[in-house]
């Protein structure tokens, strides 16, 4: 991880894709079938919380092909969960 850490450290900016659960993730595409927004904040932004430090600039996510309110009710979730 220290190896990982020193490289995140010089890119400045991620764009991670948002963590899903094993098989879950292929029936995720759908917001009837996703998993809860709150397990997936938790499992995306737990192991970020470990490895990129407090001085990095920023992280933006994409949606990995989920549809915008899929997306969207994620990032409330990180919002909700972590920043406010």
């Amino acid at each position: 991880m220290r190896r990982l850490t020193g490289s995140i450290e010089r890119i400045g900016l991620q764009k991670p894709v948002f963590a899903v659960k094993g098989l879950a993730a292929a029936d995720d595409f759908s917001s009837t079938a996703a998993a809860p927004a709150d397990d997936v904040a938790d499992a995306t932004v737990n192991p970020l919380l470990r490895v990129v430090p407090a001085t990095a600039p920023g992280i933006a996510f994409l949606s990995g092909g989920r549809t915008a309110q899929l997306a969207t009710a994620r990032l409330n979730a990180i919002d909700q969960r972590y920043i406010t």
